[in-house]
């Protein structure tokens, strides 16, 4: 924790601290009385937070941090259940708000430059809402409606939250640490959602629970080379390179496509990002395309590989199996992409107006899970695209936005980069942010959404913005020798 030496919010802290506890037993004693077990879990949801909140004092945020990346279920509400990131982040943007009115540390950026496109964005997606609203509960509560306007008002609130906090060293080095520690976390998550039976596979589905894996691979991959960089972790021989190459092979057990590609092209992006050690990344990607193309060349003729690394290279042209084969020959993205285009050709300017469910849209909601079905896929709103995805559901001016604040996202990332000191971690922060950034812009034409994009991404912007701000206002110290973590 910091100290805090301000006696006016200490009496104040220790205030709220007994208000929130004699209030919150109160409640709690009532709602254990009358039987009500939801109210009861809001009510101690709030107060575990707040507490953790007041504990954590001028780090508060970092729970934000880890919120914003493990789904966390916390109280059950109607049909579905309130996760983490839905409590903490208006609590801690609540907070924000009253430590700086307490403390009078200086002004809360709300309206600013790095905040215009989320801001624009978020505006145009309110316009939208009012035109065509949605509700919360049995229509959309966790499939379409306005749930997804909640994850763009999250995405905007975690910025400005995350944007305003200084980011020195020694914090960054902890939101390392969450971001990957929080990434397993959402893995584990993921694996208990089909392990408990939330998730059920269809007929003929041999990948389920595996897919949970990418993202961890994918974060730990991109701190490896952050940290040791691509000349040092290609180096023959390494324990770094060991560990790189033992994830690559993971990866290929996920069975997704893109998530292997956006692993394998960690270094390359990371030798683009720093603009050294390319030559390296050119002889790691001949050996990488060397070994990919003896297992695709040899399977059925000299051995058979299992069906998730089938999945995972079907890109490539082979004899696969027929499971592999149906899953690959049926092309439900595409359908997806020309889907979405007509709806952007018929409606250029708002496009579906966006989630609010059709009677169109009612069957296919009642048989979610088939990923397959192209008319499923659609009612909610996954397209499979980023842009065409975007334009369908807001229109083709929200696509535009949403290209703007992508190159400010790597205009403020590239810069911010060059100010931070190579040694420093909070240099290996926005390194390890931007490279994310760069391989999520390299698939944007196979995956994102409109809503949970936002969600995703402002909160990491968010940090590069403080790191930016930290910088500008406290010029870095002489950094210990050694590397950025």
């Amino acid at each position: 924790m910091i100290p805090d030496d301000n006696a006016t919010w200490m009496r104040l802290r220790t205030a709220i601290c007994l208000t929130l506890g004699v209030a919150g037993a109160a409640a709690l004693l009532k709602q254990m009385l009358t039987g009500n077990s939801v109210v009861g879990a809001g009510i101690f949801a709030v107060i575990v937070v707040f507490g953790l909140f007041l504990w954590l004092q001028q780090r508060y945020w970092m729970l934000v941090v880890l919120a914003m990346i493990v789904p966390m279920p916390v109280i059950p509400f109607g049909p579905r259940w309130m996760i983490l990131s839905e409590l903490v982040v208006p609590l801690a943007f609540i907070f924000l708000l009253a430590n700086r009115a307490v403390h009078k540390t200086g002004r809360v950026w709300l309206v600013s430059g790095p905040g215009i496109t989320p801001l624009a964005y978020t505006a145009w997606a309110a316009m939208i809402y009012s035109m065509n609203p949605s509700g919360f509960l049995m229509m959309g509560s966790g499939l379409t409606g306005a749930r997804f306007y909640l994850k763009i008002a999250l995405g905007l609130l975690s910025f400005f939250i995350l944007s305003n906090q200084k980011i020195r060293d020694r914090e960054a080095l902890w939101v390392i640490f969450l971001i990957v520690a929080g990434s397993v976390g959402q893995a584990i998550h993921g694996i208990a959602q089909w392990k408990l039976g939330v998730y059920q596979a269809y007929e003929g589905q041999f990948y389920t629970w595996q897919p949970a894996l990418t993202t961890p691979l994918l974060w730990m991959s991109i701190l490896l080379f952050s940290v040791y960089g691509v000349d040092l972790l290609l180096r023959v021989p390494s324990w770094q390179g060991l560990l790189f190459s033992a994830m690559v092979v993971t990866s290929l057990f996920t069975g997704k496509r893109m998530g292997v590609a956006g692993i394998a092209a960690v270094p390359l992006v990371t030798a683009l990002v720093r603009r050294h050690g390319l030559l390296r990344c050119a002889v790691w990607a001949a050996v990488l395309v060397l070994m990919l193309g003896c297992m695709v060349a040899g399977h059925g003729r000299m051995f058979r590989l299992p069906l998730l690394i089938q999945r995972s290279l079907s890109y490539m042209p082979g004899l696969w199996d027929v499971q592999v084969e149906e899953g690959i020959g049926y092309d439900f993205r595409q359908r997806l992409r020309e889907r979405a285009l007509d709806i952007v050709k018929d409606k250029p300017l708002f496009g579906l107006k966006g989630y609010a469910l059709t009677i169109e849209d009612l069957p296919w909601q009642s048989v979610w899970g088939q990923l397959s079905d192209p008319d499923m896929a659609a009612s909610g709103r996954n397209w499979h695209t980023t842009w065409l995805g975007i334009a369908a559901d807001f229109g083709i001016p929200a696509a535009v936005i949403w290209g703007l604040f992508y190159l400010q996202f790597v205009w403020t990332a590239h810069k911010t980069r060059q100010i931070a000191a190579i040694t420093r971690r909070q240099h290996t922060l926005v390194l390890m942010i931007y490279v994310y950034l760069v391989i999520e812009i390299a698939r944007s034409m196979t995956g994102g959404h409109s809503a949970l994009l936002a969600y995703d991404m402002w909160w990491l912007y968010g940090l590069v913005v403080a790191v930016s701000r930290t910088l500008a206002e406290e010029p870095p110290a002489p950094a210990d020798a050694g590397t950025g973590v």
